[in-house]
């Protein structure tokens, strides 16, 4: 997601994920409505660093909120910046509310990083609601060594609130 030409597709991408994974779980995809977030957080980034004040001029054509150019041609550059940053807002409290649980993410995901400059205080509560800080930063995970078998779990360096997880690799025998 790094070329901005390609953001709508992406997006477009993700959305069908999304779609997809609601007729197989009956449920939405965190992930893929998390990632149609970051989708629209880039492209606010993009179009404000191509706004001169005048009509939108839209370098990642497709995106939300215009599907068309004519659409594209009503709003000034401004407009589209804080249309695709409120979008990806409310992209976002959907993720959460379907089950994305990643303070980390929130706080350090770098395709967020223009959403968490200019809406600062939205996404300070978004992750108030995870119940989650992410002042420890992201989760940064060690592999411990047994004498019987090469590594056999993963545990975190530092701990995450409530408590650091163990995840067993497969075929690994069990730490204890």
């Amino acid at each position: 997601m790094r070329r901005t030409s390609d953001l709508a597709t992406a997006y477009q991408y993700f959305e069908e994920a999304d779609r997809l994974h609601v007729s197989v779980h009956a449920r939405h995809s965190p992930e893929a409505i998390y990632n149609m977030a970051c989708c629209l957080s880039l492209g606010a980034a993009a179009a404000a660093a191509a706004a001169h004040g005048g009509p939108a001029v839209d370098p990642a054509p497709g995106l939300p909120p215009c599907d068309t150019p004519a659409a594209r041609r009503k709003l000034l550059a401004h407009d589209l910046v804080e249309a695709r940053l409120d979008l990806a807002v409310g992209m976002l409290q959907l993720a959460l509310g379907a089950g994305y649980a990643s303070a980390a993410n929130l706080g350090f995901d770098l395709d967020l990083a223009f959403l968490r400059q200019r809406r600062t205080a939205q996404l300070a509560s978004l992750m108030r609601s995870l119940g989650e800080t992410a002042a420890v930063g992201p989760p940064r995970l060690r592999v411990v060594m047994s004498a019987t078998a090469p590594p056999c779990a993963m545990v975190p360096s530092v701990p995450v609130p409530p408590s650091p997880a163990v995840l067993s690799l497969p075929g690994a025998p069990r730490a204890v």
